[in-house]
Parts: C-alpha cells; sequence; structure tokens
C-alpha cells in the first residue's frame, strides 16, 4: 500500500541576537532567542514542516540544535546564497521580517539540504578559531602601533614598554589557544590529519581548517561538493559563447580557508605531482597564473578528500582522483 505523500510547508527564520523572526504559512511571529522563544516557536510547528535559516554568526546555532533535537527538519544556509536568490528574482528584503519571508520562498523553491548538529568538539574548536583569529588581529594591531611611535623622533619609555607587554601577553595566549585546537583536533581526527598531511601543500594548519570546516567531509560525497562548499571554484563570466573577465572564485565558504588553501597552492604547484601538471598546463594554455592557482587550491581539496575517502596515503603514482583534473 502506497504511503499518502504530504505538502512539506517551509518555515523561514532570520535570526539575531536577541529575538528572531518566522515567517510560516503565511504569518509573520517573532520570538525571543532563547529556550522559551524556541518552545513557544514549536508550539506553531506542524508535522511536515522544514525549517530554512542562515548561519548568521553564533546566533542561529542554539535555535538549530534545538529544532534538530526535537526532531524537527532544519537546513541552514550561508547568507551570500540567500542574498543571491534574492538577486536572480530582484527581491529586496530591508526588514528582519521581509527576510523571513525570503527565506521561506528559497526553502520552497531550492528545497536545501537537512542540516546536522555538528560534534560539541567541533564547536568548541570554532570557538577557538574566532578568538585566535582576535588575538592575531591584536597582536598586528598592537605591532604597528609600536612601529609608529618607535618612528617618531620622540618617545614614550611607558607607551613601548606597555606595548611590549600587551603584544607578549596576546602572542602567548595565541599559543596557547592553538596547542589546544590542534589538540583537539589530533585526538578526534588523528589518522584523518595524518591522511591530508601526506599531501605536498597541505600543511598542519590547513588540515586542520579543513578537517574542522567540514567534520572531516563527512558531509560531502565528493570533493567537488567541498570545493563549492568552501568557496574555492572557479567562476566564469559568460553570455552566449563569449567569455567576460578572467574568472574568480565564487568565495562562499571561510575566507581563512581559502586564504590556507591559496598559500599551499603555492608549494603545491612545485612539489605536488598532479597539482603541478595542471599549474604547468593552465599556464601555457595561457591562463592567468593567480587563476591556475586557485585551480591548484581547487585539486588540492579535491585531493585531500580523495585520501581521507580512500583511506590512504598521498601516492603521486596512484591515478584515481588525485591526479585527475
Amino acid at each position: 500500500m502506497n504511503q499518502p505523500e504530504y505538502k512539506t510547508d517551509y518555515c523561514g527564520i532570520d535570526v539575531s541576537k536577541s529575538t528572531f523572526d518566522m515567517f510560516y504559512l503565511n504569518k509573520s511571529h517573532v520570538f525571543k532567542n532563547d529556550v522559551e522563544g524556541f518552545s513557544k516557536m514549536k508550539m506553531i510547528l506542524q508535522e511536515h514542516t522544514h525549517c530554512v535559516m542562515e548561519a548568521t554568526g553564533p546566533y542561529y546555532m542554539n535555535l538549530a540544535v534545538y529544532l534538530h533535537s526535537h526532531g524537527v527538519k532544519v537546513s541552514v544556509v550561508n547568507p551570500l546564497v540567500i542574498k543571491r536568490f534574492s538577486q536572480m528574482r530582484m527581491l529586496k528584503a530591508k526588514t528582519d521580517k521581509a527576510d523571513a519571508k525570503l527565506i521561506a520562498l528559497y526553502g520552497e523553491k531550492e528545497t536545501p539540504a537537512l542540516w546536522q548538529a555538528p560534534k560539541p568538539v567541533l564547536v568548541q574548536i570554532q570557538q577557538e578559531q574566532a578568538v585566535l583569529e582576535g588575538l592575531l588581529k591584536q597582536v598586528r594591531m598592537l605591532k604597528n602601533q609600536m612601529e609608529s611611535i618607535l618612528s617618531q623622533p620622540y618617545k614614550s619609555q611607558s607607551a613601548v614598554v606597555a606595548l611590549d607587554l600587551m603584544i607578549k601577553n596576546a602572542e602567548r595566549q595565541a599559543e596557547l589557544i592553538e596547542s589546544s585546537i590542534l589538540t583537539k583536533v589530533e585526538e578526534t581526527f588523528p589518522k584523518e590529519v595524518e591522511l591530508i598531511t601526506s599531501i605536498p601543500g597541505i600543511g598542519i594548519k590547513t588540515a586542520v581548517a579543513l578537517l574542522v570546516a567540514t567534520d572531516a567531509f563527512s558531509r560531502f560525497n565528493n570533493g567537488k561538493q567541498v570545493a563549492s562548499y568552501i568557496g574555492i571554484c572557479p567562476r566564469v563570466y559568460q553570455s552566449g559563447s563569449s567569455v567576460k573577465g578572467k574568472g574568480a572564485i565564487t568565495k562562499m565558504g571561510d575566507a581563512r580557508i581559502r586564504t590556507l588553501l591559496y598559500m599551499g597552492a603555492c608549494s603545491a604547484k612545485r612539489y605536488n605531482h598532479g597539482c603541478k601538471n595542471l599549474y604547468d598546463r593552465l599556464v601555457q594554455n595561457g591562463k592567468a597564473k593567480k587563476l591556475a592557482l586557485i585551480a591548484v587550491a581547487n585539486k588540492l581539496v579535491k585531493q585531500a578528500h580523495a585520501v581521507v575517502s580512500n583511506n590512504e596515503m598521498y601516492n603521486p603514482e596512484y591515478n584515481f582522483v588525485l591526479n585527475r583534473n
């Protein structure tokens, strides 16, 4: 006997620090962004509901975890995806209420993949990564300030001493946080770290960033999906048979990971067999060197996914996904 088909009702949610707007069944609602608000919202939802929200900093996580733990279908979407969906349909959402309605429409039209709650340790690592990034920015700012003072003919010794202490303290805290991140990743993904760092061009920092961002690639079927998620896929502007512009990356994901991969590509084009062949071929065919490096970074992502999926160390002679363009 065939099971009856049910219509999915999409619920668009726009989350801010203290409240969240919901558009559901053609009605708008506003709730507090806390457990009490989550509970009130849950009481409104019917059985066949699919909630869609943007990944807005840390503010969406508690609500997403709450809904997921209560059996509600949830999708968490990159805000840039919603923005481009709006632009393609020439829609302008200028209020939280309108944003929630737009997100609901996106869910209905695009049926986004279901969100999976991250491992608690991954959330902890992401928090530490955010703190580390802030500390490193602080160090750069303080060093610039120190350089400015030292370049002047008249210097305050008290200012120099204070800055020196602040720089050393921030650097020490950054080292502690970085050590904590590395320990957590090596304890959580010991084999994956070994596999990925066997690839020429991928060091421990890049390996850590990839594993944390993708949960060791567990949510992806192939390297192309990972590259798209990170935003390292080349984008070409084309109209009819004409290709316009030199191309660029999609920039849909984490900019920090893209930077690490680009830096790794500079090494991989020399020491990674598959990447070197790809880079040389593209440059010889007239591609800009920057675009060729982006292609190499893309290949590094695919190689990382391949070695983890196949549970095999990098082997330049093994001609599967590793050395295919």
